[in-house]
């Protein structure tokens, strides 16, 4: 699995959960979202963190974790109207697509 392929996976469930399908499947909003995810990997390995740590961090997140996802959100799409519109769901989206296993957020790691 690609980081692209996870974006999509993260695109597809905000349309399932009542997103505009058209708005979702945007480039513009794919990328951020790829953006995202390579943000959160080179953040989990700037702390040494091993895709088994990482995996186990995303499947019961903290208020830490939580707050990590949301605060790279913001940063990344850094458009107000954007954020007002599709940070909160962006967030929640990251954290209810979950990495399966540890041989496929090792793949993940691999690719940042």
């Amino acid at each position: 699995m690609t980081i692209e392929d996870k974006a999509n996976e993260i695109a597809a469930h905000m349309v399932k959960n009542g997103e505009d399908k058209n708005i979702v499947s945007s480039p513009m909003l794919i990328i951020a979202i790829i953006s995202i995810l390579i943000e959160l990997f080179k953040l989990w390995k700037s702390c040494n963190k091993t895709p088994k740590d990482a995996l186990q961090e995303i499947h019961s997140p903290g208020i830490i974790v939580r707050w990590m996802v949301r605060r790279t959100v913001r940063k990344v799409l850094d458009d107000e109207e954007m954020e007002k519109k599709y940070a909160a769901k962006i967030a929640q989206a990251i954290m209810s697509v979950k990495v399966n296993d540890e041989v496929e957020m090792a793949k993940l790691f691999s690719q940042v």
